[in-house]
């Protein structure tokens, strides 16, 4: 994704960064960062910056029969941010920036 503001002088300037999106339901979700975003998409990229987006959907009125409540993460919200920030800053270093957002829409 590029994102382009107009600075005071009237030039412009853009920052990109690529962003991996997952349900909290993909199997992969707890390997993706690494594998994908950082293993494919962020490596030999000259875009240094990634964005892990997760949408959480875990709430009461999500059918207990549907497959996809069944292989979230048994984890509350809170406790997956704070997985996923740990892990954003591991796979993070001096030639790439990770970070984690967390979509609640519970």
């Amino acid at each position: 994704m590029d994102a382009i503001t107009q600075l005071p002088n009237g030039a412009y300037d853009r920052i990109s960064a690529i962003i991996e999106v997952k349900g909290c339901w993909n199997h992969g979700l707890l390997t993706a960062m690494e594998t994908q975003l950082v293993g494919r998409y962020l490596k030999g990229n000259a875009c240094p910056f990634g964005l892990y987006l997760i949408g959480w959907f875990m709430c009461d009125q999500w059918d207990p029969e549907d497959y996809r409540r069944k292989d979230t993460p048994q984890m509350t919200v809170d406790d997956a941010r704070a997985h996923f920030e740990k892990q954003a800053a591991e796979v993070s270093d001096a030639t790439r920036l990770v970070r984690v957002y967390i979509l609640n829409a519970g």
